[in-house]
């Protein structure tokens, strides 16, 4: 089974990059500012480049390789191309 994903990161990239993530805001209020962030299925780097503007020194983790790439452009961070549950907790 293909994963959506995979195939379809550019139209992803497409559809969510506009938002802005003010979700984040009661996240991040309660952090230092330069406090470290990982964030896991970072997508195309939109929640990334946020929380860079906002002071944090964020890392990506992203399983697509065309999104841990778009990632990785479009917030100039550093992106962990992985799978969570393979890399992360293969016993």
């Amino acid at each position: 089974m293909s994963d959506y994903y995979t195939t379809h990161f550019m139209d992803y990239h497409q559809k969510t990059v506009s938002v802005i993530p003010l979700f984040l805001r009661p996240f991040i209020d309660r952090l230092e500012k330069g406090s470290s962030i990982l964030d896991v299925g970072c997508g195309s780097g939109r929640d990334l480049l946020f929380l860079k503007k906002a002071g944090f020194a964020v890392t990506g983790f992203e399983k697509s390789p065309g999104l841990a790439h778009m990632a990785e452009v479009h917030s100039g961070c550093n992106v962990i191309r992985g799978d969570f549950e393979t890399d992360c907790f293969a016993s």
